[in-house]
């Protein structure tokens, strides 16, 4: 399966997102930290008795895991057009992916949706009938499957990426047909 795609696009969510999504959990963790230390320094402690340093340091190191497991993982959209496949994937790592044969595809179409409305928002959203991966923006692909399902990919460049799912599935389909 080390098949080389014939296109790939990444999507990136914006920058104003991820710096929102650390800068709210550093201020998290200075006010942890400030209550703890500065306040019973003070003589004030946080609270009756004082947090036992284990939870702390434990509190502390969530304000710091979960924004990098979120820019790690969550950050990038990546889809790849392969021969037999598409493939949709969140992050380098790609521990969060989708793979979807030709054959499930019953029609592609590039659309303008409204992602809090029609999903409640970004990232990977589930709704009745339909499902979405997307990091940014209003612009997707949506594949209408043979479950009867529609699958949104957002995406910067729609048309095109709808235009190589097309022209993948269509050689798929010739080369099968007799």
């Amino acid at each position: 399966m080390n098949e080389r795609p014939s296109y790939v696009e990444q999507t990136w969510a914006p920058a104003w997102v991820l710096l929102l999504i650390w800068v709210s959990c550093l201020v998290g963790a200075v006010t942890l930290l400030y209550g703890t230390y500065v306040q019973g320094s003070l003589g004030q402690p946080f609270g009756q008795e004082p947090a036992p340093t284990w939870l702390l340091a434990g509190s502390a190191a969530v304000c710091f895991v979960i924004p990098l497991a979120i820019t790690f993982f969550a950050s990038r959209l990546e889809v790849e057009i392969r021969r037999d496949s598409m493939l949709a994937a969140f992050g380098p790592v790609r521990l969060l992916r989708r793979t979807i044969g030709y054959d499930e595809i019953a029609s592609i179409e590039a659309v303008t949706y409204r992602p809090i409305r029609d999903f409640g928002g970004w990232g990977i959203r589930f709704r009745p009938g339909k499902t979405a991966w997307i990091v940014r923006g209003n612009r997707a692909v949506r594949l209408s499957l043979a479950n009867e399902k529609d699958f949104y990919i957002g995406s910067r460049f729609p048309h095109r990426l709808a235009e190589r799912i097309q022209v993948a599935k269509r050689l798929r389909e010739s080369k099968n047909s007799p």
